[in-house]
């Protein structure tokens, strides 16, 4: 089965000498305010609706109404239908609840998105270092590591992530969602890792399947 991730940005993180620009920034503090970190000074971004929009690690929330905007209609478009939003789970998320950023992002898209619920129902069985330190990406892995809530009702799944890097915990995620006996084709992130950047600009992330294309380290 595929699995198609819709990304709001890119990450930079270019290889060589390849130097920043304001929008490879504006993107990296979007999403730093997304998790929750402080960023220096502020951001001025469009909301998908047109207004422009200031957000400082003060005042994030206009960082969180763009994401809700965009996360919410792109949920409805997916599956009008409804469905689980369900948060892949941050490394030192060990029970069903401990996750308090990713359940921020998941709740803010189903504010945007009647007929969506949220599902905390993921969380990993022991804490093993963050992929960003040398933790380990490969879903075979992973899978021996995290543990699902099965006694939810089966639904439509979208899966919520922060970034998006190899696609590794994305696939985990769905793999276990999927044996639990929902159905998971898309995830949602605010960004992709890209290493160089996109020509049409670093808000212009394509669509992978990562099931059958997956990201790069």
């Amino acid at each position: 089965m595929s699995l198609m991730v819709h990304s709001y940005c890119g990450y930079p993180s270019y290889e060589g000498l390849t130097a920043w620009n304001g929008s490879d920034h504006d993107a990296h503090m979007f999403v730093q305010t997304l998790k929750g970190r402080a960023i220096n000074g502020y951001v001025t971004l469009r909301k998908p609706s047109g207004p422009w929009v200031r957000f400082t690690t003060e005042t994030p929330q206009p960082a969180f109404d763009i994401w809700s905007e965009w996360a919410g209609a792109l949920a409805l478009r997916l599956l009008p239908g409804g469905g689980l939003i369900v948060p892949v789970p941050s490394s030192d998320c060990l029970a069903i609840g401990a996750d308090a950023k990713g359940k921020k992002l998941a709740d803010h898209v189903a504010l945007r998105a009647p007929g969506f619920t949220v599902a905390e129902a993921l969380h990993w069985e022991e804490q093993w270092q963050k992929a960003s330190e040398g933790g380990p990406r490969d879903p075979g892995i992973l899978f021996e590591n995290i543990r699902v809530e099965d006694a939810l009702p089966k639904h439509e799944v979208i899966l919520i992530d922060d970034v998006a890097t190899t696609g590794g915990h994305l696939i985990t995620a769905a793999r276990a969602m999927r044996w639990a006996g929902h159905r998971v084709r898309f995830a949602i992130c605010a960004a992709s890792t890209v290493k160089t950047r996109p020509e049409r600009g670093i808000f212009t992330i394509a669509t992978r399947d990562l099931e059958a294309d997956p990201l790069e380290l």
